[in-house]
């Protein structure tokens, strides 16, 4: 029988249905997504999302903040649920009573200027159990960001964060100098490629590995080593960080320059990838990048 704890047998994540509307999805303050834009359509966004590298084992904040577009020709809303399935698997989405939990925001029936929220708990979900799900911003209102969260308890062995353990940060002069700095020391080893760009990413390949269960080179080999290489038709653009501005994220520990100074291009396709790499400062003042 299959271990459900182990990350290499089970994938938690979102089955996601967005219409007309925009989305910031986080686990620990810290964005699924692109940090630099949320999720957001002006149709309809209907998927599922494997989010093992985003959670730790034991608890978890997870928020998710949606903004409606009224003018759309679709009709604003968010269906999203949270549940776990065999790894490898590609479920159906939104089927079955086994999940963690089920939410629907939607504009109001009784008011077409407010939105309402209803919500639902799963059967037969031992992995993961939740407290009640609660509004923390926003006003309720149709044209505004609204934002709900909940604290997960998560039985699954996914590895520690060590960057839970930071220091607690400020937005300054000195810590923009600071973060610039760390983003150039980075650029400059991918720009050598090889092993050295594979050392500089190693504690952050290790805690991606770690998520799904894999060994670090078999991370690296199918996830990172193509686009670092330019295997994959992209070449890494020069560091430039002069209209980044510093983001705080996981509740201050850390931070990230926005737009990201670490940029890959392909000419032929006319792609951009970013790298979203945020770092932190250690209780000894020392800067590591988020493993």
């Amino acid at each position: 029988m299959a271990n459900e704890l182990a990350p290499s047998e089970t994938a938690l994540g979102i089955d996601l249905d967005l219409s007309a509307a925009a989305l910031d999805f986080r686990v620990n303050d810290v964005p699924i997504l692109d940090p630099q834009v949320p999720l957001s359509t002006d149709a309809q966004i209907a998927t599922q999302l494997t989010l093992n590298e985003a959670f730790t084992k034991g608890q978890n904040t997870i928020s998710f903040a949606v903004q409606f577009k009224p003018n759309s020709e679709w009709t604003p809303g968010l269906h999203l649920r949270l549940h776990s399935w065999p790894a490898g698997t590609i479920p159906e989405l939104f089927q079955g009573s086994d999940f963690v939990f089920d939410v629907i925001v939607a504009v109001s029936q009784n008011d077409p200027g407010k939105l309402e929220m209803t919500q639902m708990v799963g059967s037969g979900e031992p992995l993961v159990t939740i407290a009640e799900i609660h509004q923390t911003a926003g006003d309720g209102t149709t044209d505004g960001w609204n934002t709900w969260s909940v604290t997960a308890e998560v039985m699954i062995d996914f590895p520690q964060d060590a960057w839970q353990s930071a220091q607690v940060l400020e937005v300054t002069p000195e810590l923009r100098r600071e973060l610039s700095g760390e983003y150039m020391k980075l650029h400059s080893a991918l720009a050598e490629g090889g092993r050295t760009a594979q050392m500089a990413l190693a504690p952050y390949i290790h805690r991606l590995a770690g998520g799904v269960g894999a060994s670090d080179a078999e991370y690296y080999t199918s996830g990172y080593e193509a686009l670092l290489s330019g295997d994959a038709g992209f070449t890494l653009r020069p560091f430039d960080a002069d209209e980044s501005k510093v983001q705080l994220y996981g509740h201050g520990r850390l931070a990230a320059l926005l737009p990201l100074p670490i940029r890959y291009w392909n000419p032929e396709a006319e792609q951009e990838a970013s790298l979203f790499i945020y770092f932190w400062k250690d209780q000894t003042g020392q800067w590591q990048i988020i493993h």
